[in-house]
């Protein structure tokens, strides 16, 4: 992977029948990065792609490990729909149908062979042909679908599609269902006639999750420096303080939604609620916690952003 390159997270998806077409596609990926030297492609493999973890069916901690990670899915089917699961009847599909419940169906690309099924009537389930028939027509209507005969077809396939799609994705085209939803209310929360200049505009804290728990960090100590205040002054900046980095941090959460994993944004969308809520419980009768508590959401932030 070339240094600096964006790394594009792919889920793979399918059921056993169709293994070529699934083991072609590192080949692929590995021709699209070297053709694309800023961009690097990194398939998300049930074999490869998840931790061992207790508490759960395998399968449905394996959707959920992969769908956090995934940034895109490529569906492959012919024959089968897949093995059953306790919820659903196939793993594959109900993997498919949680990737867009949470990153949405612009992100899916599926591909259904058409070549002719070689197995005897007798092998053949008429519930699960059934189950595919009805989930072809559903794809066919929500995400990016094609059709192919045959494995060399599948390839020459995909790739020109990945060109279509994986800008797309970096250009901020394919939205999950819920990051054009700001989370904060986008009412305009500071005074424009304050007569403290320096709350007339939110704070900018930095262009980067580390830049701004680094700068939130250093406002919070020079608040430790403040000894006793309770003027109303001080109450007002730290509200400003902690509204200015909510919005920050959910202007990164937007602008890089395909960077970062699912469970990693909803941690930074807790902080960034909880600043939100703090600052408007500004208050001179607890004028200590309003800061200890900004102090706490300042360490957390530091704590997370080292840990990503």
């Amino acid at each position: 992977m070339v240094e600096n390159a964006k790394c594009v997270r792919i889920i793979i998806a399918s059921p056993s029948d169709i293994k070529a077409e699934r083991d072609s596609i590192p080949r692929i990926f590995s021709r699209w990065n070297s053709a694309h030297k800023d961009v690097h492609l990194e398939s998300l493999m049930a074999e490869t792609g998840t931790v061992p973890e207790m508490g759960d069916h395998p399968q449905h901690i394996l959707n959920r490990q992969l769908v956090e990670k995934g940034d895109l899915l490529i569906a492959i089917f012919w024959s089968k729909i897949g093995t059953p699961t306790p919820t659903a009847k196939s793993g594959t599909i109900e993997e498919i149908r949680e990737f867009i419940k949470i990153k949405g169906p612009s992100r899916v690309m599926v591909y259904f062979c058409i070549r002719p099924i070689q197995s005897s009537p007798s092998e053949l389930a008429p519930e699960e042909i059934q189950t595919l028939i009805d989930f072809k027509k559903e794809m066919q209507t929500q995400c990016f679908y094609k059709e192919f005969a045959n494995t060399d077809r599948f390839e020459a396939l995909l790739y020109p599609d990945l060109d279509i799609i994986v800008p797309k994705l970096l250009n901020g085209e394919l939205q999950a269902p819920d990051s054009k939803k700001t989370v904060l209310s986008q009412d305009t929360w500071y005074k424009k006639d304050h007569p403290d200049s320096r709350l007339q505009k939110p704070i900018h804290f930095g262009n980067s999750f580390s830049e701004i728990a680094k700068n939130f960090s250093i406002r919070m100590d020079d608040f430790d420096k403040i000894n006793g205040a309770t003027d109303n002054k001080f109450l007002d900046l730290g509200y400003h303080v902690y509204m200015s980095v909510a919005r920050a941090i959910e202007n990164q959460i937007v602008s890089r939604e395909h960077e970062i994993p699912y469970s990693t944004r909803l941690m930074y969308q807790d902080i960034a609620i909880r600043l939100n809520n703090l600052a408007k419980s500004k208050s001179v009768d607890r004028f200590s916690e309003f800061f200890e508590e900004g102090k706490r959401l300042s360490d957390e932030l530091e704590k997370l952003e080292k840990g990503h």
